[in-house]
């Protein structure tokens, strides 16, 4: 009887210790932090950023052929000069089961700023062989500003075709 009694006590006291264990790591567990963080500075100058714009007219006139020409406006929007602006751009087609992407590519030496520039482009958009003529031909078109500060744009429009 008496060992009956002892190892119900020390059961019960194990159980005891154990969920006041649990309960105080989890109380140190959502404490929130002492300290308080605060914000730094902000910069002095503001992000060096870029803008491209694509002629909405000019999107619309492409047509399934080789020979397109398409130009993209590069702009400055910073106040400071920018170098190798490197402008991509991205034809691929809507079929993922069959992908066919085209790229071309152009690089701007020098970028003023506030300042603004045309990159031309001349595309084939002529069909993929496979491709039906029934199905209609739509491609993603997408355009990419970078410079190797890390300052970076992308844009993106779907040609119906």
């Amino acid at each position: 009887m008496r060992g009956l009694l002892f190892w119900s006590l020390s059961t019960a006291a194990a159980f005891a210790v154990t969920a006041s264990v649990f309960l105080l790591l989890a109380q140190i567990g959502s404490d929130p932090p002492e300290r308080s963080l605060t914000p730094g500075d902000p910069p002095a100058e503001p992000p060096s950023t870029l803008a491209l714009q694509l002629d909405q007219d000019e999107l619309e006139e492409l047509e399934p052929e080789s020979a397109q020409e398409i130009e993209v406006a590069v702009t400055n929007e910073s106040s400071r000069d920018l170098s190798n602006v490197s402008v991509t751009l991205e034809l691929s087609t809507r079929d993922t089961a069959r992908p066919e992407s085209r790229y071309y590519e152009a690089t701007l030496e020098e970028l003023a700023a506030g300042g603004s520039a045309t990159v031309r482009f001349d595309l084939d958009l002529s069909p993929a062989e496979e491709r039906s003529e029934e199905e209609g031909a739509m491609e993603i078109l997408e355009v990419r500003a970078a410079t190797s500060e890390g300052i970076s744009v992308v844009r993106t429009a779907i040609l119906s075709l």
